[in-house]
């Protein structure tokens, strides 16, 4: 069963920290974006306030779980 998730409608890019927010579209502002840990953590590199680049990683199964081979998020 393949199943997918926009994470880019699921996550923002706050000051350069990745934080869970509906419609938060972080990769507008992210570069090198990646998962690690086999798709445990996203990983980038941020662009804060300053519009310096700050590497950020958010951890993936805090919020998404498999419900029945379906990825599902939970707010």
């Amino acid at each position: 069963v393949e199943s997918r998730l926009d994470l880019n409608d699921l996550i923002a890019n706050e000051d350069g920290n990745l934080v869970w927010r509906q419609g938060g579209n972080f990769a507008a502002s992210c570069n090198n974006i990646t998962l690690v840990y086999d798709g445990a953590f996203l990983v980038c590199d941020a662009i804060n306030k300053d519009e310096k680049s700050v590497t950020s990683r958010l951890a993936l199964n805090d919020r998404i779980v498999n419900q029945d081979g379906e990825l599902a998020y939970e707010d």
